[in-house]
């Protein structure tokens, strides 16, 4: 039974809203392409157009456009040729990991002005269903067969018959690789005819880096014979190579973005292993935000491995930063009461976005508004700032985590959301209407930290018999249309076992794009004193935990960092479509 939550314009029916509107299916936010040095010549954050994709060759400035946006009148339908009274997509794809690497595709080609998304990478062989769907039109339109699998979603481009230009890579067969399989980075599987084809497909994707092209589709004695039925694979690296199962072997090339290029997605010095914002904020650290490698662990100072990004002096007030999310080239940064917008250049400087928050402790971007939490209300603020905050609901909601889902940009909130005040559970409010529903109100005490996906929400809770934290994972469908039965992902119980030390989980953040979770926690070390006795140490660390392709939770978790301090620690993700340094 769902829940009806009233809102500041009243209350809601306790019927499910329709499919939200079309909206932006992902952050509008501005890519900022060269260096800034006047904040008040700083574009607004929300110019109106919606996931926007750029590109300028020719390095004039003159960057070419598109955006995409949800058609919400599309939802659950396939577009469709009344003439051939089949589907209209003159590409499907099934084996590929992400909506952004489809919409990308349909990005880089003018013939596309329409995807269709199922959002499903667990498809069955065979089936008729699909991942991807490219249209060139979609003036008719049929109900799918795949609505009980994953109705998918339909997003139309703006303009239409336009493309971004493709950038220039440098194709290098690598005899080492070559007859391996790129294991754990597959981005994309398709069916083409030549190897000119295959590299056309690396082209059109920021993260191609390497790529595989078969001769045929044999496969090696008792292999699945399925296993080899694709001759184009595109790759996000090539750490895990494996002998391939198909014969005759893949050729495996190499790829290499040219420099101008490379320069071209950032608009400045790119350093492509940056993919992790880290705040610190104490008496005895460099206090600042830091974008940071997660390919080996960190140490303090964190200056001396990473890049900062953002000097806490820089901020105003007392420089004691609670939180720092990215923004595209720049990042949002919590401090005292308000939020700033820093820039990412050797100046650095952040102005002012809202500085009536009352001491927020988190903030997200859902254009054209700052949601930010504080400690009485989850408030809804225009981001120009022109217009005082409201509260998402109509009375009090005592929040502990927010957090948005990547593909719709609705919020997921963790908080006190009755109005006896003692109840706790799992609201989701969509982004056109604001509309707020109780997806979830577990039996236990309490979610102290929230993360969306496309594929659900991570959630943290004290497992009182245990007396440690335990991470649940919720399957969410969207719209958000049923209970959640959560899945355990570590805790008393749970085999194999993940961040076991973990005495407290401070904040949970997905990493859609590389298929990880970061975790910030606390852990208690034990030492032997000279004298004999046994010290207990408090330790702030943070994990990045691996996804499996395909799978909904972690496997396994690396350590990134650990301080022995008394201090305020955050870490979020680094967009690899917009590279912070």
């Amino acid at each position: 039974m769902i829940a009806a939550v009233p809102l500041v314009l009243g209350w809601v029916a306790t019927a499910l809203p329709e499919y939200p509107p079309a909206h932006e299916d992902a952050a509008c936010l501005l890519h900022l392409r060269s260096a800034r040095s006047q904040v008040n010549q700083l574009p607004p954050l929300c110019p109106g157009s919606v996931n926007d994709t750029n590109s300028d060759n020719d390095g004039d400035g003159d960057e070419a456009v598109v955006s995409f946006s949800i058609d919400s009148n599309l939802h659950g339908m396939y577009c469709y040729d009344a003439d051939t009274r089949k589907t209209a997509a003159y590409r499907t794809i099934t084996e590929i990991t992400d909506r952004n690497v489809c919409e990308q595709l349909c990005a880089t080609d003018p013939e596309c002005n329409y995807y269709g998304w199922h959002g499903d990478s667990q498809l069955e062989v065979g089936s008729r269903c699909y991942n991807c769907a490219l249209y060139h039109t979609c003036e008719h339109q049929r109900e799918s067969f795949c609505r009980d699998v994953s109705p998918p979603d339909n997003f139309v481009k703006a303009p239409a018959d336009t493309a971004v230009p493709l950038m220039e890579k440098t194709f290098t067969a690598d005899w080492r690789l070559t007859g391996q399989f790129c294991k754990g980075s597959q981005i994309l599987a398709v069916d083409v005819d030549t190897v000119e084809d295959c590299k056309e497909m690396c082209v059109s994707l920021d993260a191609c880096a390497y790529m595989s092209f078969y001769k045929d589709k044999q496969v090696r004695e008792d292999a699945d014979p399925e296993s080899c039925d694709k001759n184009c694979r595109i790759f996000s690296d090539c750490d895990s190579p494996e002998m391939s199962m198909c014969w005759n072997p893949p050729v495996v090339f190499q790829i290499e973005v040219e420099a101008s290029q490379a320069l071209l997605q950032t608009g400045r010095k790119k350093q492509p292993t940056a993919d992790l914002l880290v705040m610190l904020s104490g008496q005895n650290v460099e206090n600042g935000v830091f974008a940071c490698s997660t390919e080996s662990a960190l140490s303090l100072p964190l200056a001396d491995s990473c890049t900062k990004v953002v000097d806490a002096s820089k901020v105003g007030g007392n420089g004691q930063l609670r939180d720092a999310v990215q923004v595209e080239a720049d990042v949002l940064v919590i401090e005292g009461n308000g939020v700033y917008r820093c820039q990412v250049t050797d100046d650095n400087p952040c102005s002012v976005l809202r500085e009536d928050l009352d001491f927020p402790f988190q903030a997200v971007l859902s254009c054209p508004h700052i949601v930010a939490a504080n400690s009485d209300h989850v408030l809804q603020c225009p981001a120009d700032g022109s217009d005082p905050c409201h509260p998402l609901l109509d009375r009090p909601l005592y929040p502990i985590s927010i957090s948005l889902l990547p593909s719709t940009q609705d919020l997921i909130v963790t908080g006190y959301v009755h109005p006896s005040g003692n109840d706790q559970g799992v609201l989701h409010c969509f982004h056109a209407n604001g509309t707020c529903f109780v997806v979830n109100m577990p039996p236990i005490q309490s979610y102290e930290s929230v993360t969306a996906s496309d594929k659900g929400y991570f959630a943290v809770t004290i497992d009182e018999q245990a007396d440690m934290p335990r991470i649940d994972f919720c399957p969410l469908q969207y719209p958000g249309a049923s209970q959640c039965v959560m899945q355990p992902v570590s805790g008393p119980g749970v085999e194999p076992a993940i961040l076991p030390e973990l005495v407290f989980i401070l904040s949970l953040q997905v990493d859609a794009g590389r298929s990880a979770l970061i975790v910030v926690g606390v852990e208690n070390r034990e030492s032997e004193a000279p004298d004999g006795t046994v010290e207990v140490a408090e330790i702030h660390v943070i994990y990045k935990c691996s996804i499996p392709q395909g799978a909904a939770i972690p496997a396994d978790c690396q350590l990134v960092l650990e301080i022995e301090d008394d201090l305020w620690l955050t870490a979020h993700p680094i967009s690899q479509q917009a590279p912070l340094v």
